[in-house]
Formats: C-alpha cells, structure tokens, sequence
C-alpha cells in the first residue's frame, strides 16, 4: 500500500469521525430540543388549566357579586366570563395542536364535559339574569347556589383539576423522558467519541509507524554508511515508496561496497605495484652500484691489462734497440713478443666490443637444427693447443658414435661458450691435470659438461662468477690475467638459446660447468 493511500485513509478515517460526531451532535441536540419543546409546551399547558381554574373561580365570584350588588357589577362580571371563554378556547386550541387526540389520551372527552358544563352554566347565568331582572332574587340566588356554585366549584374544578393532574404527570413524563434522553444522549456520545477517538490513534498510529519504520531504518542505514559500513542492508520487501526508496539505498550500499573493495583491490594492487619498484629500484640501484665498483675494477684490470703488454712491448723494443750488435734473431725474438702481446690486447679488445654490442642487442644469431656432439668436438679441438701449452690433457666422453644430442641454436655462438668454459678450465688448472667435455641428453634436455681438476672456487665465489667484471679471489691470487668477462659472456649467450648455465666447484679439488639447452624435439 502506497504512503498516499495510507494518508488517504487516514484523512477519510479523521473525515469520518468528524462527520459521525457532527451527526450525532446535530441528533442529539435535535432530540433534546424536541423533548425540550414538549417539556416546555406540556408546562405552558399546566399553567394554561391553572389559569383555567383561577378564571373559573373568578367567573362564579363576579356571578356572586352581581347578584348580591346589583348591575354595576355587570362589567366586571362579562370580563370575566369573556376571561373564562378565553382561557378555555386557548388551552383547547392547544392541545388540538399538540395533537392529544391519541387512543391514550382521555383530555378530548373532559374538554368536552368542560364545554357542556360552560355552555349549562351560561344557560343557567342567562335564566338567572331573567329572575333578576323579574325582581326574583331569592331564585336567582337559589339558582345560583344550585345550577351555578355548585357545577363551578364541584364539577368544574373537578375537571380542571384532573387536568391539572394529567398534565402535571405528563410534564413529569417528558421530564423524565428528557433527563433518560440526556444521559443516553451523553453516554452515546461519549462511546461514539471514545470510539471514534481510539479510530484515529490506531490509524494515526498505524501511519506513524508505517511510515516512521522505514525512515528511521533509512536513517540507520545512513549512519552505518556514513561511519563505513557499507556491508549495510536495509533489507525492505515493502511496496510503498520508502519499499522503493530503501531498495534503491540497499542497491546505492552494494555498489558503494563493490566500488570500495574494487578501489581497495587497487590500492593493494598499487601498493604492492610500489613496493616491487620499490624493491626493482633498489635491485637496480644495488646493481647499479654493484655495476659502477666493477666497472672501477673493470677499468682497473683493463689499465692493467694493458698496460702490462705494452709495458712488455716497450721493453722488448728497447732490448733489441739498445743492443749494440743487433743481430736478426734478436730481432725476431722481439717481434714475436711483440706479436703475442699485440693478441693478448685484440683478444681482450674483442672481449669488450662482443659486451658492448650484447648490451645493445646487436648481435645476430644464426638458429638452425644442429647437433651439440658437433659444437663440443670443434671446440675442444681449437682449444687442444692452449691445453697443450698448459701440459693439460682434454678428453672426450661419448661423442658422435653415442648418438645424436638434437638441438637449436648458432653452433658459432655456442662453440664460443664451450671455447670460454674450457679456455677457464685449462687455464685454472695444473700441469698434468685432465680437463673432460662432453655432450649427452639428461632429463629431456640437451647438455654439455666440462669437468677440470683445478684449483676451484670459493663458496662465497659462486654466486657472483657469472656477474661481469667478477673474478674470485682464488683466481686473483693464483692468475693474475683476466678481466671476468668470459663466463659473463657465455651466460648471454646461453639465455639467448634459452638455456642455463651453472658451476659446482670445490676450493683445490676442481670444478664442473653445465650448460643445459632445450632438446630439438621440445623447442617451442
């Protein structure tokens, strides 16, 4: 039921006890005024008869005195037979009027009487005024005393007063008719307003609460948002327009809570976007340090490498130019250093344009299906002459007559891997020790191991050998050449075929490198 309708009801239901009181009020003052009016016509008719009987009496004295003083009170006697005709007409036009001519009602018959006993006693007046004026006194007095005084004050008043009497207890009927009517009037008044009273609470009640449930659910809910909690539901299921309206607020409420869980879905999000650039910059930042100190000793270790072949190639020119007899072979032997000097700086040079350009990504790969049994052979046999000048022996387990070991990838750019793992095998390793290569499938994937038994690595070493720039400290101390780029470099190139890399190693026993490729037949 809409608010409208209820306030309609409501103002029908307040229309209707307005109108039921009015009625009631008009009816019970119409019904009061009419037993009034009967009351006050009833007590008008008493005193009319009363009147009645006063004329009557009067009348038989003036018949009294005009007998006994003579014609001059002859005036006074038809006044007051004109009074009594008066007062008799009156009272009976009366009560025709009030319309007591009712089975019940005995006062037609006595008026009757009454006029008989009149117009008799007017009779007897006009025989009594004959013998009076016949000069016979004495029968007139006696008809008088027995035509005239006796009917007036025996019959007569007889009739009056039992008029007097019946209308005495009909005023006392209408009295008591009025006062029964007075309080079934007030009574009914009373429980019609009581009625009508307890009508409108409940109705006014029922509209309050109707109405006031809802607002101050609304009114709730609007404090439970306005404090946070938008998990808040009114829950209405009315119709009306506060059903519409707390519905529309459960609705506003759900998509408040969505919106503040998808902004605080966000917020974690982005705090946790932050904190891993937090974490990203300072990784950066440490490795930016980390960057800049290698890069001191990388230019450190650069100077020195180079510094040493040209110290060296400076000295072995002086030598064959500060001898007095140069001879050829002097000569010769100063070149040929020269030579191995002039290698040693364009390999390092190399070494530092093949970083440049991996850092710019400049380097192209020639991918194509190969075999690794191929790329461990050609690598093993152009470093067999830097092994030879170590006195270190390379060997090769398994090889081609063990089958294939398919994979993809530019055999130029991985030989140089394997070339720098066994160039840093041999070059760690003592005099008469054996280095070992090989290539085999392990795990579904493509592998090429290089065992040596040199002096190994630090624990705390290996973590860092594959930062560029870095050389442990065993290495420092045992090899003073080198710059830390090799296996720097041999770790690029095996992400490129996305591969890994990884060194086991024990301090004075030896290490192992494996470089792990996808197969051929898992390559996506």
């Amino acid at each position: 039921m809409s608010i409208k309708t209820r306030i309609w009801i409501f103002q029908s239901i307040v229309a209707f006890a307005v109108i039921a009181m009015a009625a009631t009020s008009i009816i019970a003052m119409r019904m009061t005024q009419h037993y009034a009016d009967r009351v006050t016509g009833a007590r008008k008719e008493l005193a009319m008869t009363t009147r009645l009987a006063v004329d009557a009496n009067r009348y038989s004295e003036q018949i009294a005195e005009l007998i006994l003083m003579g014609p001059s009170e002859f005036p006074d006697f038809e006044n007051a037979r004109a009074d009594l005709h008066n007062s008799f007409a009156l009272i009976q036009r009366r009560d025709l009027a009030n319309g007591s001519s009712s089975p019940q009602d005995v006062a037609p018959s006595r008026y009757d009487r009454m006029r008989l006993l009149i117009d008799g006693i007017d009779r007897s007046v006009e025989r009594l005024l004959t013998l009076y004026s016949a000069g016979k006194r004495d029968e007139a007095i006696s008809l008088f005393r027995t035509e005239i005084e006796n009917r007036l004050d025996a019959e007569f008043e007889h009739l009056v007063a039992e008029n007097v009497k019946s209308k005495q207890r009909e005023v006392l009927k209408l009295e008591t008719a009025s006062e029964q009517l007075r309080h079934m009037v007030t009574a009914t008044v009373l429980a019609l307003l009581a009625i009508l009273l307890a009508l409108a609470f409940f109705s006014g009640y029922f509209l309050a609460h109707s109405i006031g449930r809802p607002i101050r659910a609304l009114a709730a809910g609007t404090r439970a948002i306005e404090q946070g909690t938008l998990q808040h539901r009114i829950g209405s299921q009315a119709r009306d327009e506060l059903g519409v309206l707390s519905r529309s607020f459960d609705a506003m409420a759900a998509q408040l809570h969505s919106q503040h869980t998808m902004l605080m879905i966000a917020k974690s999000e982005l705090e946790d976007d932050v904190a891993q650039r937090t974490r990203d910059l300072a990784q950066a930042n440490r490795r930016l340090t980390q960057l800049d100190h290698q890069r001191v000793r990388f230019l450190a270790d650069i100077s020195h490498e180079l510094r040493t072949p040209l110290t060296a190639l400076r000295g072995e020119a002086e030598i064959a130019l500060r001898s007095k007899t140069p001879q050829e072979t002097v000569y010769r032997e100063a070149l040929t250093a020269v030579v191995a000097r002039a290698e040693e700086m364009g390999r390092l040079i190399e070494d530092l344009l093949f970083v440049a350009r991996s850092e710019s990504d400049d380097i192209d790969f020639e991918v194509a299906p190969m075999d690794l049994n191929e790329v461990v052979v050609t690598a093993m046999q152009d470093t067999d002459v830097l092994a030879k000048q170590h006195e270190v022996r390379l060997t090769l387990r398994g090889g081609p007559q063990t089958g294939t070991v398919p994979a993809y990838g530019d055999k130029v750019r991985l030989k140089q891997a394997a070339m720098i793992a066994l160039d840093n095998a041999i070059k760690y390793s003592a005099p008469g020790t054996t280095v070992e290569i090989s290539a085999q499938r392990n795990n579904g994937m493509a592998e090429i191991t290089i065992r040596d038994q040199g002096i190994g690595c630090a624990p705390e070493d290996l973590p860092h050998i594959f930062h560029r720039f870095y050389r442990g400290a065993v290495a420092r101390e045992r090899y003073a050449a080198g710059t830390g780029l090799g296996l720097s470099i041999a770790r690029w190139i095996v992400d490129k075929h996305r591969g890994t890399i990884g060194l086991s190693s024990r301090v004075g026993q030896g290490s192992t490198l494996t470089i792990r490729l996808p197969l051929r037949d898992n390559r996506v």
